[in-house]
């Protein structure tokens, strides 16, 4: 579930973490900003808990949406933002659509702040009219690090059937690169609706997979750490190893495989010592 699992650290420790004055670094340990499934409603709740938005309130309204600053302040900017508009602080998520719906009506043409770019194709990927317009804008887009961003905010929408495409079409290889693939599932899985979904397509195009990739590649890796590390329960874990055992021997004993279970595991332990103390705390 969450990164604190990897981490095993306690609740104590994720409730002072709230109290730091150091945004970056609350960011950056716990991964908060891109919690997902039942760990959102966590987050949320030590959001409220911890009143985080009293403390960076005032830091989020001076933020300009803009390249200016030096390059610490712009990455303060984007991970202020990214965070806000996660957790609907403040006006953020307004803004960003905004900005992206007078990008979408100039056709694409309208120049955007790179720091804060990815924030408002994110922005505009939660309509049906934006993530298309989206997808379109990225198989004409040429410069590459604005292509992944679009695939990251493509794979950041809350609609299964679009995130399902988003999936299918990155394997097929031809409107998106297969090579992108890896970073689709990644995205998809830190969604709300998408953790089960990606671990669900894995499943189903399995053999698909290990034709396109070899099976000890970076890319089967990636997949099979991302669609598994959130798992937390002892259904999930029986799930996991009968899948992989079902494939065959040599699947099985993958290293990969071997350490998303091992992750699974950790999960379980985690839950075990902290739910009861967790639930206390946040009522």
């Amino acid at each position: 579930m969450l990164a604190a699992f990897s981490t095993q650290a306690t609740i104590d420790e994720i409730c002072e973490a709230a109290t730091w004055r150091s945004f970056s670094t609350f960011v950056r340990h716990y991964k908060m900003d891109q919690a997902a499934s039942t760990e959102a409603a966590f987050v949320r709740r030590v959001l409220q808990k911890k009143k985080v938005e009293n403390m960076l309130g005032e830091n989020i309204k001076k933020q300009t949406w803009t390249n200016k600053g030096s390059l610490s302040e712009q990455e303060l900017q984007s991970s202020l933002l990214t965070f806000a508009c996660s957790h609907n602080l403040g006006n953020c998520s307004t803004t960003a659509t905004v900005l992206f719906n007078e990008w979408m009506n100039s056709s694409g043409t309208k120049s955007l702040p790179t720091d804060v770019m990815k924030i408002i194709f994110t922005a505009g990927a939660k309509t049906e009219i934006g993530w298309h317009f989206l997808l379109k804008m990225y198989s004409s887009l040429v410069s590459e690090a604005e292509k992944l961003k679009i695939l990251e905010a493509l794979a950041s929408t809350n609609d299964v059937r679009n995130l399902i495409r988003l999936m299918q079409t990155s394997l097929e290889g031809i409107q998106i690169r297969s090579q992108d693939l890896s970073l689709v599932i990644r995205t998809v899985s830190q969604t709300l609706p998408g953790h089960l979904v990606a671990w669900d397509f894995v499943k189903e195009n399995w053999e698909q997979l290990i034709r396109k990739f070899h099976s000890g590649s970076f890319t089967i890796q990636n997949i099979v750490t991302s669609t598994t590390h959130q798992f937390s329960t002892e259904e999930h874990l029986r799930e996991v190893k009968a899948f992989f055992e079902s494939k065959s021997e040599e699947t099985a004993e993958l290293q990969c495989v071997r350490e998303a279970i091992e992750t699974i595991l950790l999960n379980i332990q985690w839950m075990d010592i902290n739910l009861v103390n967790l639930e206390k705390l946040l009522l």
